[in-house]
């Protein structure tokens, strides 16, 4: 049994890392997968895959920290993240955390932006992709079968109809679903 989707790096765990994964193979949890948030991140992520081989990565420009960067510094920074997940694509597992959230004040249209340059690093290395979503069902939907991707991987917390989900499936994913 694996966890699709854990923030292992974050601070609540620097205490408590080594005891966490002690009790998730106990119950039969034999990896996690830690996705990606940010660029600047990643580093922390590499450290934690290197230390503990329980451990999956991803690398991930979620739409919650897309602020961090503005428009003119894009293309930029598209260009480090696909250089990075070159450099480092056979520690990481996935491309993500990425996707859509509705409601977000960044601009749907720009976090389709980012969302699509991280599907073409995605097809580029053959990596399935780790997808947040949040009111962005119809719009991920569309941009999946417009970039004819075929890579698979996970929708996180799924939370949608029984058609959404089986449209997801057919498209080559699987629903994480939250506690």
């Amino acid at each position: 049994m694996i966890d699709s989707h854990c923030h292992f790096d974050l601070s609540a765990f620097d205490t408590k890392r080594t005891q966490v994964l002690k009790s998730c193979k106990e119950k039969g949890v034999e990896k996690l997968l830690v996705p990606g948030l940010t660029l600047l991140q990643f580093q922390t992520l590499l450290a934690l895959k290197n230390k503990h081989r329980e451990l999956d990565i991803a690398l991930g420009c979620h739409p919650c920290f897309l602020e961090q960067f503005t428009l003119p510094k894009l293309a930029a920074h598209m260009a480090e993240f696909a250089a990075s997940a070159e450099q480092h694509k056979k520690m990481i597992v996935a491309i993500g955390e990425c996707g859509l959230d509705g409601t977000l004040s960044t601009p749907i249209d720009y976090q389709e932006r980012v969302l699509r340059y991280q599907i073409d690093v995605a097809k580029a290395l053959n990596k399935p992709l780790v997808l947040h979503h949040r009111q962005s069902h119809n719009e991920l939907i569309r941009l999946l079968k417009q970039e004819a991707f075929t890579g698979g991987g996970v929708i996180h917390a799924f939370s949608g109809s029984e058609q959404i989900a089986k449209t997801y499936i057919d498209l080559g994913f699987l629903l994480g679903v939250g506690g």
